[in-house]
């Protein structure tokens, strides 16, 4: 689980009065199917507070990207959904996965186990001000439990994913 980003949406949680009072911007949109539900998610940004959409560069040439999705346009973990990936200094795609808080628990979730999931990357381009990203994830995500330090992960329980998505980026320093 990528604990640092689902950590960003737990802080905008915590901040849900004040953030509804400021403007959220929707900066792009997963959509697709998870288990038997068909959902839209959107990526979001608060100026001057981050975004859910993010990139940034781990070791020279070496990119992680985060686009995490909210439904309804307000930051949220209830249903959350997380599509990962890494370029390679070469240009290359690897290291994909998928997390989604269906409950909206980061102590009962589901994520992609190693192999799981496929993760395609269609565009991504650097701009001035942040990137843009389009891409495809297809696979499917097991249930993982954690009860104080042991994590559970579940192969018996398991959801189907298949969701494009298209979003604007930002730099994780923004």
């Amino acid at each position: 689980m990528n604990v640092k980003k689902f950590a960003l949406v737990t802080a905008f949680s915590v901040l849900a009065g004040w953030a509804n009072a400021q403007t959220i911007e929707p900066v792009g949109e997963l959509a697709g199917e998870i288990g038997d539900a068909t959902l839209i998610w959107q990526t979001l940004r608060m100026a001057g507070h981050g975004a859910t959409a993010t990139f940034e560069e781990i070791i020279p040439g070496l990119v992680s990207i985060t686009v995490q999705g909210h439904l309804d346009g307000q930051f949220g973990m209830e249903k959350a959904l997380s599509v990962s990936v890494s370029r390679t200094p070469q240009g290359h795609f690897v290291e994909g996965s998928v997390t989604y808080l269906a409950s909206g628990s980061i102590r009962d979730f589901y994520e992609s186990a190693p192999g799981s999931v496929t993760v395609s990357v269609k565009r991504f381009e650097e701009t001035s001000d942040g990137g843009l990203i389009e891409g495809t994830a297809k696979g499917t995500l097991r249930r993982v439990r954690v009860e104080g330090v042991d994590v559970n992960e579940d192969d018996s329980d398991t959801i189907a994913v298949e969701v494009t998505f298209t979003s604007k980026l930002y730099k994780d320093d923004e």
